[in-house]
């Protein structure tokens, strides 16, 4: 998801992203509003009141995740709040589920009744329940409702919203992983689906983006929980790398390296001088600097500034390094020398592949135990 994603900015250490799903939400809702009540303006301040309803929920959770004791490392901002990934063990991230899971509806609910008594106090004859709740039409009605609306919407038992994620690891604790997640999985697509059409019968965007979010973002959440699993936890990555890859030097010429490209499928490569790892470069860099500047060299363009793992690392720390670097290939060291790269597809395929081995052992065990 986060390659998808549109940086925004980075603050207190924390890459804030906004999915696509939010420019395209903001796009019908100056669409809904110019037709509705000729006014484009309004559907974007409608789009600014779900910001807002997002930062209260974000801001609220901040703080939970703060007093726990864990560090947020990203955020990509959905219609239903936002995906956060933390600088910590997943294990002991789950001691703290239900306080995570209840901070940001809290936070909602508490700015939604708050907001009500202020504009009620202000204008008593104010007529805040009267429906449309969420409508560009009547701003001042929706500021109180949007942070309601999102509030509730986390109860609904479906991932990635707070109650779904819950729901999901105790499936997961109770049912095994495996069959957990599936039943999980199933009750999150089947709610996302409901709840678009639902927005698309009653013509509202938000809830219309919020049921595509819940089937977009579940699969997110799963990667995360499944990064702590026992089994994941055993893999290293000597057992999931790629073992038969493609170096450049630093002193190749770009039209050696391109030559050397071409019987390969990488898309990026890791650049040594002699033994020891110095950069990267992608086929497109040494494409784009021979047309330009000529026959030069590789170390001229390639990036000096990389991530590494180590053979021996665990699986889990580098799924977060791919997931919160956006980086599209990690060169894999030992003893300073590279042994190995991951990208996210051969990391996936790797991990699928080693858990259908790892089955398939573990059945054949259990037949030759029964015999």
């Amino acid at each position: 998801m986060r390659g998808w994603s549109l940086r925004i900015f980075r603050i207190f250490g924390v890459d804030v992203r906004m999915h696509p799903l939010m420019v395209l939400v903001l796009f019908f809702s100056l669409v809904f509003a110019k037709l509705a009540d000729g006014f484009a303006t309004r559907g974007f301040g409608l789009w600014v009141l779900m910001l807002l309803a997002i930062a209260v929920r974000e801001i609220g959770r901040g703080f939970a995740a703060a007093w726990c004791g864990m560090q947020m490392q990203s955020l990509i901002i959905l219609p239903t709040g936002g995906i956060a990934t933390y600088g910590l063990r997943e294990d002991r991230q789950r001691r703290h589920d239900l306080l995570m899971a209840l901070s940001g509806p809290l936070a909602n609910f508490f700015i939604g009744i708050c907001t009500a008594m202020l504009l009620l106090a202000v204008s008593p004859s104010l007529r805040l329940f009267d429906r449309p709740y969420i409508t560009s039409g009547h701003l001042i009605r929706a500021l109180m409702w949007t942070q309601i609306f999102l509030g509730g919407i986390h109860m609904i038992p479906a991932v990635p919203l707070d109650a779904g994620v819950l729901l999901r690891r105790n499936f997961m604790r109770l049912r095994g992983a495996a069959r957990g997640a599936r039943a999980a999985a199933g009750i999150s697509q089947m709610t996302g689906i409901f709840i678009s059409i639902a927005g698309i019968a009653f013509q509202n965007i938000w809830t219309m983006a919020i049921g595509a979010s819940i089937v977009i973002g579940w699969q997110t959440v799963a990667l995360e929980d499944t990064s702590g699993d026992e089994a994941v936890d055993s893999v290293r990555m000597r057992d999931v790398m790629l073992s038969n890859f493609t170096t450049l030097g630093a002193s190749d010429t770009l039209e050696e390296a391109l030559n050397a490209s071409i019987h390969s499928l990488q898309d990026i490569f890791p650049v040594t001088r002699g033994p020891l790892l110095v950069g990267s470069v992608s086929r497109q860099a040494l494409s784009d600097a021979l047309l330009t500047g000529g026959n030069s060299y590789v170390q001229g363009v390639m990036t000096r500034s990389l991530h590494v793992a180590s053979a021996d690392d665990p699986v889990v720390s580098t799924l977060r390094k791919l997931s919160t670097e956006g980086t599209q290939m990690l060169p894999v060291v030992e003893g300073g020398r590279v042994v190995g790269i991951v990208t996210p597809q051969n990391l996936s395929m790797s991990m699928g592949l080693l858990g259908r081995t790892r089955r398939l052992r573990q059945r054949l065990g259990e037949d030759a135990a029964g015999e």
